[in-house]
């Protein structure tokens, strides 16, 4: 696995120089095999999903509640949400 992170870090750095086949070969056979171990692009994508969720529940709030305290809370934790997808 270290080998793996060196190479893939070597091709983050260097990969512009290859040409094309080679970059796909190597992101193919690397970074989706980093995918299938870690899984990090399927985390994010459920944390991104999360957020939206988040932010339409705040919203949906702040839209049915006459409470200022609340209506801005809401609006904090539409900010929030917004600026961790940024």
């Amino acid at each position: 696995m270290e080998k793996n992170i060196e190479v893939s870090l070597l091709f983050d750095f260097y990969g512009e120089l290859l040409k094309p086949s080679g970059k796909k070969a190597i992101d193919l056979y690397y970074n989706e095999e980093f995918e299938e171990k870690l899984g990090l692009f399927k985390q994010f994508s459920k944390l991104e999903q999360g957020l939206d969720e988040i932010s339409a529940l705040a919203l949906e709030i702040k839209e049915l509640s006459q409470d200022t305290q609340i209506t801005e809370l809401a609006d904090v934790i539409i900010e929030k949400s917004g600026s961790l997808k940024d």
